[in-house]
């Protein structure tokens, strides 16, 4: 059953309003990059090995994601570009979606298998509420109320390890126990075990499905539109995910005041100027031997360095697709991915000097190498946040959450770009994000479930993500500019599919070893080594997935 009400009456609206700019000689809504103030996020620590704010113009990303619904081009998983029809920023999130005014399903069940790694759960698909709840738990409850009651159905999350194994047993014995799978990305891909999601009925263009996520991970084999995970607002894991940079407000204020510090790096960032030059010059003057002994390191517990990050090359990862590296790109003549090269990536000959503008800020990470960005644990990671010894600081965003210090005082900040003349920052999502599958079990219930995904992702878009947004805005970080600085951060996300279909990161993992280790030579030769590799495990998915019925 088509739901077109909604998607009519904003259409004719942007219609009117188009016309009323033309009119007024302004560009119709959706010609022009979207610079709004827009925000989202959350964040774990990361324990994988491994990727503007309003005043931004050119550096913005023309795909935002944020507190401000887009109407910016959106791309499906069809691989055909299209405008967001629905700007939902006007409609009451604690009444009916307006398309599904008429959908009641029964009391029925929705239940969401969720797989726990470690110590990064799906916090936020069901809450408990103790009395001593964030606002973000409190937002998690009312949208599960409001949608149970709303529409007459129940929302169970089950978390565990090895989810995918009960999905398995359900589809083979012929069973209907489970309906969807929130599970790590990188190990999601499809079999026979879960539903194409692009053959539901759901308008995958909605501002509350992540368009970048579809737009990667989507593909259209042999003129069949696959998708079998998808992310969104719901998916708040997903952006705790995303790799960050850190400043602590703290040092950088004093040593602004002292004239040590002498860009302004809010200045900087919206003016398009963070690089790695800018931001090696700014760790130089942060840099203190404190001890005395010629040699800066953070190990030594006294001296205060550039940077820290946890020990697990993810930060290398972040710096690398900050400076414009990726690991594979979709074939423009198939639609299909394949690892970089020549033809494929514009950027692909230029990557040796931009890796190796990387490799003269890192240094090894090592102190006697001269290195102000040091790897150091996680729990000294955690510390570092807050005591004064450094300037920057790198880790997912589920880590920026962990200080218990009241005095906390640090923002997040982008990723640099190489030179000024690249166009966006951008910010990876490390494998420690999750995707939402559709167990195969639930093919025949497929109205149900297509229903229920809309409302939730509705629903989770109009009263849990601003809850997201507001925890980290204004209990996280600290400062007017955080704002900003964390809508550039998260409309600049990115996705790879060397990440994907077992790829395992073969490319990008490469790239960051040789920037870890400080090794600049012979990488170019080594991702063409391993192109074949990566090419031929696409190539064996893509062949999986044709022979997929559903």
């Amino acid at each position: 059953m088509a739901k077109k009400l909604l998607s009519l009456i904003l259409a004719l609206a942007m219609v009117i309003a188009m016309l009323a700019l033309v009119a007024c000689g302004g560009e119709p809504v959706g010609t022009t990059e979207s610079t709004s103030a827009t925000t989202e996020s959350t964040g774990k620590q990361g324990g994988e090995t491994d990727p503007s704010s309003s005043e931004t113009s050119a550096t913005a990303s023309s795909e935002t994601e944020g507190t401000t619904a887009s109407t910016e081009e959106s791309t499906s998983g069809s691989g055909t570009t299209g405008p967001t029809v629905i700007s939902s920023d006007d409609i009451d999130g604690r009444e009916k979606h307006p398309d599904y005014q008429d959908v009641n399903f029964g009391g029925r069940e929705f239940v969401f298998l969720t797989q726990k790694i470690d110590d990064w759960d799906c916090y936020e698909i069901k809450a408990e509420l103790t009395g001593n709840d964030t606002i973000l738990d409190e937002a998690i409850a009312e949208r599960n109320s409001i949608v149970e009651s709303k529409y007459s159905c129940k929302i169970t999350a089950l978390e565990g390890e090895n989810r995918a194994a009960l999905i398995e047993t359900d589809v083979s014995t012929g069973q209907h126990n489970y309906d969807f799978l929130l599970y790590q990305y990188t190990n999601s891909t499809a079999n026979k075990n879960y539903l194409n999601i692009a053959n539901l009925d759901i308008d995958l263009t909605h501002d509350w499905w992540d368009q970048k996520f579809i737009d990667c991970f989507g593909l259209d084999v042999d003129g069949t539109k696959r998708l079998y995970t998808i992310s969104g607002q719901f998916n708040l894991i997903s952006y705790d995910a995303i790799w960050g940079l850190y400043m602590n407000r703290t040092v950088y204020d004093q040593l602004r005041a002292t004239g040590t510090i002498t860009d302004d790096i809010y200045d900087l960032i919206r003016g398009g100027n963070w690089t790695i030059d800018a931001m090696d010059k700014m760790m130089t003057e942060a840099a203190q031997d404190a001890d005395g002994n010629s040699v800066i390191s953070y190990n030594e517990g006294k001296d205060r360095i550039g940077c820290t990050t946890y020990n697990n090359g993810c930060a290398e990862v972040g710096f690398f697709f900050g400076v414009g590296g990726r690991g594979a790109i979709r074939n423009e003549t198939t639609g299909l991915p394949e690892a970089i090269n020549a033809d494929n990536y514009p950027l692909y000959n230029e990557l040796q000097s931009r890796v190796q503008k990387v490799m003269s800020m890192v240094k090894g990470g090592k102190p006697e190498n001269g290195a102000l960005y040091q790897p150091i644990s996680g729990d000294d990671v955690t510390a570092s946040f807050t005591n004064g010894r450094t300037l920057f600081i790198s880790e997912c965003l589920d880590a920026a959450t962990r200080s218990t210090d009241e005095n906390a005082n640090y923002t997040i900040i982008p990723f640099p770009k190489y030179n000024p003349e690249q166009e966006d920052y951008i910010h990876y999502v490390c494998v420690r994000a999750y995707g939402l599958k559709v167990s195969a079990a639930a093919a025949a219930d497929a109205n149900n479930i297509a229903n229920f995904l809309e409302v939730f992702a509705f629903h989770s878009k109009q009263i849990v993500y601003p809850a997201y947004v507001t925890y980290f805005t204004t209990q996280v970080f600290k400062g007017e500019e955080s704002a900003d600085m964390f809508d550039l951060v998260l409309r600049t996300k990115t996705y790879d599919f060397d990440y994907f279909a077992g790829g395992g990161q073969k490319i990008v993992n490469l790239c960051s070893q040789y920037i870890a280790n400080n090794k600049d030579t012979g990488y170019a030769r080594a991702i063409v080594a391993s192109a074949n590799s990566v090419n031929e495990t696409f190539a064996n998915y893509v062949n999986d997935l044709r022979k997929l019925t559903y």
